[in-house]
Parts: structure tokens; sequence; C-alpha cells
């Protein structure tokens, strides 16, 4: 078990930081117009309620959302976002290897190989 986040002040502003946060992940403000309900849960919910808690690094946060998202068929679009935010937070090639290592030692082949050539496409990509 980690540390509890610090408590939110009583005039955070989950929407602006979540705006904030995830506008600093992307490289660039992220706009749902096409739903806008998605848009703010995005915003306000994830990036801002859950995100922005100081008890985990964006860094880290970001690992631990390629890793899940590796193991899952059909998500390669939020994937890769994914591993650009976290290229985006000085997320290192080596340690996004890791997770592909990782997964292929304990018997998650296919979920390595899901990562694998996402990191190879946009290596050779770049």
């Amino acid at each position: 078990m980690g540390e509890d986040a610090s408590p939110l002040s009583d005039n955070y502003d989950a929407l602006k930081e979540g705006t904030r946060v995830q506008t600093q992940l992307t490289g660039k403000p992220f706009n749902y117009d096409f739903a806008p309900a998605t848009d703010y849960y995005l915003k306000a919910h994830l990036f801002g309620d859950i995100f922005a808690r100081d008890n985990l690094t964006y860094a880290d946060r970001e690992l631990v959302t390629v890793s899940a998202l590796s193991g899952l068929q059909g998500v390669e679009p939020q994937l890769k976002a994914h591993i650009a935010g976290a290229r985006n937070m000085d997320v290192t090639e080596e340690q996004l290897q890791g997770i592909v290592v990782a997964l292929a030692t304990n018997g998650l082949l296919s979920e390595a190989d899901r990562l694998a050539v996402l990191l190879e496409h946009d290596a050779v990509n770049e």
C-alpha cells in the first residue's frame, strides 16, 4: 500500500486542473466537442480528480496505464496515445521496453507483442 493522496482544497476546480493535466500529457489542448459529456468526464474526473492526485507522478501513472492497456485487445489507439503521454512525461524507452519484458516473462506473450509492435512502429516513424 502506498501513501494516500493529499486532500484537495475546498476551492479545487477538477475541470480546470484536469484540462491542464491532460494538455500536459498530450502536448496540446484536447477537445471532444463531438462528445461533450465524455470531454467533461475525462477532464474533470479522470485527469482532474484522479490523475492530478499527488500520490503518483504523471510518469508513474502513464507506466501503469500503458501496462494495463497492453493487456486489452482493441484499445490500440488509446495505448498509442498513452505511449506518447508516457514519453511526454519523460518515461524512457528502456522503461517502456521493461513493460514488454515483464509481460513476456509472466507468460503474457500476446500482450507483450501488442505493446512491442506499437513501440517499434512509433520508433520507425519518429
